[in-house]
């Protein structure tokens, strides 16, 4: 997954820059220039491969922080699934002591008519 976006990262900025990938350039065929002029190629080479690895950095500099952001945003969602289960665990114990105390209460009554009837009768 990494390797993929690093791919697309580069593919993305060699498009974006004009940089050029080993293979794919086509001077290798043309006669050879003077000393001037290749030195002057190698100076605009590597300031354009300079530039090519400042965007890239600054490029995985952001996505580095962009997955610090969505860590600390998926921490947030655990902790509030966890409050949420702890808050739903409390109200199903306070419905059932209700559930238990209306039982209770309900038997109670019914020994007392039950006692009540026998007495009666």
């Amino acid at each position: 997954m990494v390797l993929w976006i690093l791919v697309a990262i580069v593919t993305h900025i060699n498009v974006k820059l004009g940089c050029k990938q080993k293979g794919l350039d086509n001077n290798y065929s043309t006669p050879r220039g003077s000393v001037v002029s290749l030195q002057d190629k190698i100076k605009k080479e590597e300031q354009n491969h300079g530039k090519c690895l400042k965007v890239i950095e600054d490029l995985m500099w952001q996505h580095k922080q962009e997955e610090r952001e969505l860590k600390r945003t998926e921490g947030d969602i655990v902790k509030n699934q966890q409050i949420v289960r702890h808050t739903l665990r409390d109200y199903e114990h306070a419905i059932n002591k209700k559930k238990m105390a209306e039982a209770k209460k309900l038997s109670h009554s019914l020994d007392k008519y039950s006692v009540t009837t026998r007495s009666c009768a």
